[in-house]
């Protein structure tokens, strides 16, 4: 009898394979995969891989009747349990679908005749608990099965209502979608950070911030639910363990399945994890970890001011670091890498990057955090009313295209150098949060697109110095490092490495500019942010390193900026806009756009406070405009262009190159300045720069007693 009923469970067991094999493994349903079951058990799709592994004894043999999975991560995830029931509301349909909800974790249960559907939560012992809507009603979009008999516009709206369930569904409520500014609770947390045990560098209690801000924002999504082995891991998870146990489980358990499977590192071995702050073993940091992760749960409570990391405002993304960097603290560690984010806007105003050809290469050699390349992709989403990424379904699996080729560089030979690599990865998977609100599995496509555009050189201290991809870039925006000092070590490593730095000019920043230069493609740009000493500087290597330029390029402004525009650094800085020439033999003909800029729209002391007074947009819009008419000019504007402005100048190209230097604040007279409001500043050099100048004079001298001893 036994081996007689072993025979019918094989038969059984086979009629159920080819039951599934001839439904197939489901149909496409917009993001998500939807599976008509039939007659088929839990058994039947766990061994077919279909549904999690989750250990299903005592209910193998439930049967649901359909299912809605999401299977574009490493784990497939249930979002909807079905039953089709004449009776919405009858114990068998509901309890039915609850029970199954529970065991397969799903989203939602609905019982639905194709006229109407009924919404609740799952239930473990198959209680009805309805969903309600925004305004407090039981939940009653129509869903109807792909298969009905009805039209595609009827199909399409319940897809959306699946996808309006799986997204806002909080507790047992759809919540109404806002954006959210977290900036009170990043600069609370910020503090508990600091304070705890061994006083954290400034770069590590950011990255500690920004991990935790991801751990939330990614459990908030519904990607972290259970790992591979099926540990629960998400936000709740770790919540609820006691004070000595909470950092334990996250890091034993929760970050290794974010680093490396969710988002795994790449070639430099960094991904958007890293430089973490808190030790398992410190008493006093467990405390603090779970003080932490209890504001983050006030935050998502707060009714008025918070709610789940879904909706991030576009002004938090942008505004993330500057806000940490307002503190004294972190200025001098992090200002290093950072360029303000209204220079930075404007910038990329100034490129018009909305105007740049499908497939264009847009490089930033030194990016510290990555900002350029993402105002850019932001700017363009914005104007154009697309995304450069977008995530393309290749079967089951998510990929990530772009219609830009996005590049970024920075050194990484050691731990603070990396994490601004790490902080640049974190920072574009905020920037592309909506991507992962609407595929929340996509999260190793992700990593393959941060991967390739942010890479952190570890393997030289050249950096991005180490090679030049000659003639490739349509555009490039960088504010690389302003060191004088070691730049002849650096110069020292690229002739071992082979690689030629000869255009002139003292410090890194000389070689930075040398490379983008050589790296631009015929009419391609370049918007470099610049110290003075560039300009300044009267050594022979100077003036050949500007003389080079200005036969590569066409120089197409000078843009000056206030001193302390930077959180770091109080030296005086320019914008300089470059165009590649096609010939350099062919000499410029058109003027140089020149500007003064006196405020930014917000104070230059350590606080940052914003203000209503930016010269920036005048700025852009005057440049933009002077491009489109550039080609017309000679010395002077054309008959009916007006300047109007007194902070801008059309700079004759002679005069410019022709000159002692190329500080265009020498085109105004101090009358001028004093109009304006702009007193000389006091400008604040480092000691070589001094003893560079000292030499500059020193030869000039030697060159005027030369030449009187000859005659």
């Amino acid at each position: 009898m036994p081996k007689a009923r072993a025979v019918r469970e094989r038969i059984l067991a086979r009629s159920k394979t080819e039951e599934l094999k001839q439904r197939g493994e489901g149909k496409p349903y917009g993001p998500y995969r939807f599976l008509n079951i039939g007659g088929t058990t839990l058994k039947a799709l766990k061994e077919r891989g279909l549904i999690p592994q989750h250990d299903y004894s005592g209910s193998e043999s439930r049967k649901p009747d359909a299912l809605i999975l999401d299977d574009r991560g490493a784990n497939t995830r249930v979002v909807a349990s079905i039953e089709y029931k004449d009776d919405l509301y009858a114990d068998d349909g509901v309890k039915q679908a609850a029970t199954v909800g529970a065991l397969l974790k799903a989203k939602v249960c609905l019982t639905t005749d194709n006229a109407q559907t009924n919404w609740f939560l799952p239930d473990g012992e198959g209680g009805f608990q309805s969903i309600l809507d925004e305004g407090g009603q039981n939940y009653s979009k129509l869903w109807v099965s792909p298969d009905a008999s009805v039209s595609a516009e009827v199909i399409a709206a319940s897809q959306a209502a699946i996808e309006e369930v799986d997204q806002r569904l909080r507790d047992d409520r759809i919540v109404p979608e806002r954006t959210l500014n977290p900036s009170a609770l990043a600069r609370s947390v910020w503090q508990d950070i600091y304070t705890a045990g061994d006083h954290p560098t400034p770069e590590r209690a950011l990255a500690t911030f920004v991990e935790i801000f991801m751990f939330k924002f990614l459990s908030d999504l519904g990607v972290l639910t259970e790992d591979r082995k099926g540990h629960e891991i998400s936000f709740d998870d770790v919540l609820k363990r006691s004070d000595d146990k909470c950092l334990r489980y996250y890091t034993d358990v929760v970050r290794p399945y974010v680093k490396e499977t969710l988002f795994p590192p790449g070639e430099d071995g960094t991904t958007i994890l890293n430089g973490f702050a808190f030790d398992a073993e410190n008493t006093d940091h467990n405390h603090v970890f779970k003080r932490v992760l209890k504001k983050f749960r006030a935050f998502e409570q707060d009714k008025i001011n918070g709610g789940p990391l879904l909706e991030i405002d576009r002004e938090f993304k942008s505004r993330l670091f500057e806000e940490f960097l307002k503190g004294s603290v972190g200025q001098r560690s992090l200002g290093q890498f950072f360029t303000p984010r209204r220079l930075m806007g404007a910038i990329v105003d100034m490129a018009e990057v909305e105007k740049l050809p499908e497939g264009a290469r847009v490089v930033d050699p030194a990016c510290g955090v990555g900002g350029f390349p993402l105002e850019t992709a932001a700017r363009r989403a914005r104007l154009l009313g697309k995304s450069d990424f977008n995530v393309v379904m290749k079967g089951k699996t998510p990929t990530l295209e772009s219609t830009i080729e996005y590049r970024a560089f920075d050194k990484g030979s050691n731990q603070t150098e990396s994490l601004a690599i790490i902080l640049a990865k974190a920072n574009f998977v905020i920037y592309q949060s909506h991507l992962l609100k609407a595929f929340p599995h996509a999260t190793q496509a992700l990593a393959g697109a941060f991967n390739e555009i942010f890479r952190a050189y570890s393997d030289s201290s050249l950096g991005s110095l180490a090679e030049i991809n000659e003639g490739s870039a349509h555009l490039i925006l960088s504010n690389p490092p302003y060191v004088a000092s070691g730049a002849r070590n650096l110069k020292l490593a690229a002739e071992r490495a082979a690689i030629d730095y000869s255009a002139g000019g003292k410090g890194v920043e000389a070689m930075f500019l040398e490379k983008m230069v050589r790296e631009l493609r015929p009419n391609g740009r370049a918007f470099i942010i610049i110290p003075d000493g560039i300009l300044l500087r009267g050594q022979a290597s100077d003036h050949k390193l500007r003389a080079w330029i200005a036969r590569m390029c066409t120089v197409d402004a000078l843009i000056s900026l206030p001193v302390k525009t930077f959180f770091a650094t109080p030296k005086k800085t320019y914008v300089l806009a470059l165009t590649r020439k096609p010939d350099p033999t062919v000499v410029q003909t058109h003027p140089v756009f020149a500007y003064l800029v006196k405020d930014i729209g917000e104070t230059l002391d350590a606080q940052r406070f914003s203000t209503t007074i930016n010269d920036l947009p005048d700025m852009a819009r005057r440049f933009r405009q002077f491009v489109a008419i550039k080609a017309d000019l000679q010395a002077d504007p054309p008959p009916g262009v007006e300047l109007v402005t007194p902070k801008a100048k059309y700079i004759p190209f002679g005069e410019l190159v022709g000159g002692r230097d190329w500080a265009v604040d020498r085109f105004w007279t101090k009358a001028e300045k004093v109009s304006l409001g702009l007193q000389e500043e006091a400008v604040e050099i480092t000691e070589e720069d001094f003893y560079a100048e000292l030499k500059s004079v020193r030869d000039k001298i030697d060159d005027l007693l030369k030449a009187r001893d000859d005659g």
